[in-house]
């Protein structure tokens, strides 16, 4: 509900006797307004709204009159205005879905390990396979180096599986060069049987101490 006051001038115009007197005005003038709208449904609206206006009263001069009769004086102006309407509102338009935030590509694993057979040191399909990704991502993330380390289990001396160690670190080495890593950019070391990914005892074959990790840095 809508409730408002106003104040200011009118200017009155008034007819009397079928326009032979003519009386013209300015004068103080009041209105207050109410309005109550009723929402009738999702798009149409009911408003209702009353207006009173009321005005002081005109003064009168008698030589504005056109014949000779006594004009009336003391009249002042009220009027009462009700008004029906109807309003219909369209949907608002469903708000942008908001932009996609722009895609980030994943950052290059860092980390790779590669296995070998028993008492072997050759590149196997699977372990080409890896090293072809640890080469690639090198390329692209512009590493600066890349460390090998080679692995064994505890079957054989530790001076063998030394050798063994650095043997399987230089065939991946040799593999990445192939593949278009720098060589300079490369170290290949071995750790034997020394730093084994599943502890065993002495003489066990386990296939994940059979091993070269590569790391990019």
């Amino acid at each position: 509900m809508n409730l408002g006051l106003g104040a200011g001038v009118d200017h009155v115009r008034q007819n009397f006797f079928g326009g032979a007197f003519v009386q013209k005005d300015t004068v103080f003038a009041a209105q207050g307004i109410a309005g109550l709208t009723y929402q009738m449904s999702t798009h149409w609206d009911l408003d209702l709204t009353y207006r009173y206006l009321w005005t002081a009263d005109p003064e009168v001069g008698v030589t504005s009159c056109n014949i000779r009769q006594t004009c009336e004086d003391g009249a002042d102006i009220r009027k009462h205005t009700l008004t029906i309407g109807f309003r219909y509102g369209f949907d608002e338009p469903p708000p942008p879905e908001p932009a996609a935030p722009p895609m980030v590509p994943p950052p290059a694993p860092k980390h790779f390990i590669i296995f070998f057979g028993f008492n072997k040191c050759n590149i196997t399909a699977e372990a080409d396979s890896v090293l072809s990704e640890a080469a690639a991502a090198a390329k692209s993330s512009g590493s600066a180096s890349v460390t090998i380390v080679g692995h064994t289990d505890t079957v054989g001396s530790p001076k063998y599986n030394q050798k063994l160690s650095e043997c399987r670190a230089n065939a991946a080495k040799s593999n990445l060069v192939g593949k278009g890593v720098p060589e300079g950019a490369i170290s290949a070391s071995g750790k034997g049987e020394t730093e084994l990914m599943v502890q065993t005892g002495d003489g066990v074959k386990e296939p994940q101490n059979r091993r070269a990790t590569i790391d990019l840095n």
